[in-house]
């Protein structure tokens, strides 16, 4: 039976994979393990850390812009690819 914390955990580590995205600067443990790190507003942890448990804490290294930061601008730039492609096949 599982306990309350680890549903909690086990929640929280689901709807980080549903509503996430791949961090442009992930965290180092995932760059020496050239993996994704997968990131999502509803927490300030990745999936994997929060899966982890207590014991693995997310730690990056300088990055130069936040994730919500750079999908603004990943959102705009595919705006204005639909916008191009739409005007080209008027």
């Amino acid at each position: 039976m599982s306990s309350k914390a680890s549903v909690r955990k086990n929640a929280l580590t689901r709807r980080i994979e549903d509503e996430g995205f791949e961090s442009v600067v992930p965290y180092d443990r995932y760059v020496r393990l050239k993996r994704a790190c997968i990131r999502a507003d509803c927490s300030d942890r990745c999936s994997d850390c929060v899966r982890g448990g207590g014991g693995v804490k997310c730690a990056i290294s300088n990055p130069t812009f936040t994730d919500s930061e750079w999908r603004r601008l990943v959102k705009s730039q595919n705006s204005l690819e639909e916008e191009e492609e739409a005007i080209l096949l008027q």
